[in-house]
């Protein structure tokens, strides 16, 4: 477990394949797009951000983490690496990712939706807590929302129809100061309630 290995800034380099939906895997698992949601995604939220804290406090200073999954939500993607980085008050930065011969990607979002689970468009948080009913508002996040600029176009996606491949999300950040280890809010990270 994670919450054992030893204290923080030992790494140098940290893979971060968090749990994630798979939906970009729908190619090959068609019973994902069968059994998707958007709730899926709002599920993992919490936990992903958490993950991806543990990991970027365990990076010593100058080192850098590799964040990913194999999904096409941006709830578990680009709202995850925004949420980190605002968490850690500047001290990540997001990075361009090194360019592969032949490998083709997209840039990361820098706008999107989040959907209740009517597939109807919830424009803000403020929006879903003044339109859901109690019992569903507990599901949102603030940090599922787009915020400002944070140069998100530098993570990766990468498309199952741009070279045959499955699909996949990248970001790749370096740790640059040590940040104040003061707890993250609770409402950030904490288990989003089940449908």
């Amino acid at each position: 477990k994670a919450q054992t290995f030893p204290g923080p800034g030992r790494f140098d380099r940290i893979v971060c394949d968090v749990p994630c939906s798979g939906d970009a895997a729908m190619r090959k698992y068609p019973e994902k797009l069968r059994d998707w949601t958007p709730h899926v995604g709002r599920t993992l939220h919490s936990l992903q951000l958490q993950i991806a804290l543990r990991a970027a406090n365990l990076l010593r200073v100058g080192g850098i983490m590799c964040y990913s999954t194999c999904s096409f939500n941006p709830l578990e993607n680009e709202a995850v690496v925004a949420a980190l980085l605002k968490s850690t008050g500047g001290a990540l930065e997001l990075l361009e990712a090194p360019k592969l011969d032949g490998l083709k990607v997209r840039p990361g979002l820098t706008r999107w939706e989040v959907l209740d689970d009517t597939l109807g468009r919830l424009g803000s948080y403020e929006e879903a807590m003044a339109r859901l009913p109690r019992v569903e508002r507990r599901r949102y996040r603030v940090t599922m929302w787009p915020s400002s600029s944070q140069n998100l176009n530098l993570c990766l996606r990468m498309f199952p129809f741009l070279q045959n491949t499955g699909g996949f999300f990248v970001a790749v950040l370096r740790k640059r100061s040590i940040w104040p280890l003061e707890p993250v809010p609770r409402a950030l990270t904490e288990d989003v309630c089940p449908p």
